[in-house]
């Protein structure tokens, strides 16, 4: 299994490779990622940004009542340790294990 890893690992080019592009091909590998570019941005600001957001919102204490300029409180993994210990659904998770 290393091996076809490593082997793997030296088909794939260097960036020494792509500074000795020819002209045209350079040319190509920058019209192709004008090309990629929307889907990259996209991805990046609807799924990559919003997924980073989520988990910072997860340790902290945000009131929305007190309004959007209100500085929230860094609580850490106490939101967790509060969902854990949660048994409002009738669940308590620590009784899975």
């Amino acid at each position: 299994m290393f091996e076809q890893l490593s082997e793997f690992r030296n088909s794939l080019p260097s960036f020494r490779s792509f500074r000795n592009l020819s002209p045209l091909a350079r040319r190509e590998l920058r019209q192709g990622l004008w090309f990629l570019s929307p889907w990259i941005i996209g991805f990046l600001a609807f799924t990559l940004l919003p997924l980073f957001a989520t988990l910072f919102f997860t340790f902290i204490d945000l009131k929305i009542t007190d309004g959007i300029l209100s500085k929230p409180d860094w609580v850490g993994f106490k939101n967790y340790a509060t969902l854990w210990n949660d048994n409002q659904a009738g669940v308590n998770p620590s009784s899975w294990f």
